[in-house]
């Protein structure tokens, strides 16, 4: 199992890798909506390419290869996200720009326009209108990035650890 878990987190990073090495910041978008803002989107074929890459250093089972790709192009898109917001936090929002080196090597041509659209009247527009629905939220996620998987290993220790303690949990019933 743990040879399992070293394979997702390589895969994961190895997407994240791909992301930030190869996706301009430029982009506003992963997808698409409406054929209005496709030019503001990663193209099709930049995605496919990115799968094929992947794909060189991964097996993936045959059986489950358009399900292994729909995730792995979300995750890529989140990453792309997360990357991007961190640049906007770390450079813009302090009026910084960044050494151009390592993960940013490749986003030197893209920074000018990363920033004219982060500062722009849309821009700004659209973090509101993401900060207005973020506020709408009711149920909030609070178990971190590894879920269930991560905290029911806590949880049982927990719960074990009362028991030794001859301490009845109210879970056991």
């Amino acid at each position: 199992m743990a040879n399992r878990e070293a394979a997702a987190k390589k895969y994961v990073r190895q997407c994240g890798c791909l992301v930030r090495d190869h996706i301009p910041i430029s982009f506003r978008l992963w997808k698409a909506n409406n054929p209005s803002k496709q030019r503001d989107a990663v193209p099709e074929r930049e995605k496919k390419w990115l799968w094929r890459k992947l794909k060189k250093n991964f097996t993936v089972p045959a059986e489950s290869e358009e399900a292994a790709k729909h995730w792995t192009l979300s995750k890529m898109a989140e990453q792309l996200q997360t990357f991007k917001k961190n640049l906007t936090k770390n450079y813009i929002k302090k009026g910084k720009t960044p050494e151009f080196t390592g993960d940013l090597a490749k986003q030197k041509d893209h920074w000018n326009a990363f920033v004219a659209y982060k500062s722009s009247e849309l821009g700004i527009r659209n973090v509101e209108k993401a900060k207005e629905n973020a506020s709408k939220k009711v149920y909030h996620h609070t178990l971190g990035q590894g879920g269930y998987k991560m905290a029911k290993p806590k949880w049982e220790k927990m719960e074990q650890d009362l028991i030794d303690k001859d301490i009845t949990p109210a879970t056991i019933t």
